[in-house]
């Protein structure tokens, strides 16, 4: 019953915008950051985050990028305008309102284990949806894996109740794009990078 109420308590921090940037760090994004920010170093135009929180994502990108947050939850969108990081567009990413063929890069970071399969599908629909023929999709987010207990802890205490191994997530992922880069590395957790195009 406590441990209950400390991991409720623990959730309702991480929906705020101070404390998901807290926990972010406490489970190790600054020594990840410097791994993800390559991924972004070749980015222009329109750039939509999907589910970007307070849109630590907006400090990897070029200055020739115009950054757009889009988040379920205000209290972390608050955050992002109060640190100067972009655009925030309180939506669900199952049906964005953003135009149809309009985003150059598209990313979704540490979002796919919140997602049941049929939510995740939903939200690659609509990803195939708003991206231009040629732009790009960044997908990554940490993996199940229970052979780390870091890992495993973790992932106890995280709000989101879906996490997958690779095979999984990469076999959802191709069922909408061409994943044409794939890159892991492990800190507590491994993660997976998959770099997609459309499959039109």
């Amino acid at each position: 019953m406590i441990a209950q109420r400390c991991l409720d308590l623990l959730h309702r921090v991480a929906s705020t915008g101070w404390g998901y940037d807290l926990c972010s760090v406490l489970t190790g994004s600054p020594l990840t950051r410097p791994k993800w920010r390559k991924f972004y170093q070749s980015c222009s135009g329109l750039v939509l985050d999907l589910g970007g929180g307070t849109g630590v994502v907006a400090q990897f990108l070029p200055p020739n990028c115009s950054y757009v947050c889009l988040d379920i939850e205000m209290p972390k969108l608050r955050g992002l305008a109060a640190a100067h990081h972009g655009r925030g567009v309180l939506a669900d990413s199952r049906w964005m309102p953003i135009r149809t063929g309009t985003v150059d890069f598209l990313t979704c970071h540490a979002v796919t284990h919140h997602l049941t399969d049929k939510e995740l599908d939903q939200v690659l629909i609509e990803a195939a949806r708003v991206l231009k023929p040629d732009g790009q999709f960044l997908i990554a987010d940490a993996l199940w894996n229970p052979s780390r207990p870091a890992s495993r802890a973790l992932w106890a205490m995280d709000r989101g109740s879906h996490p997958r191994s690779l095979c999984d997530l990469k076999q959802l992922l191709e069922n909408r794009f061409a994943v044409v880069q794939q890159t892991q590395f492990a800190l507590y957790h491994q993660y997976a990078a998959f770099t997609c195009v459309r499959l039109d």
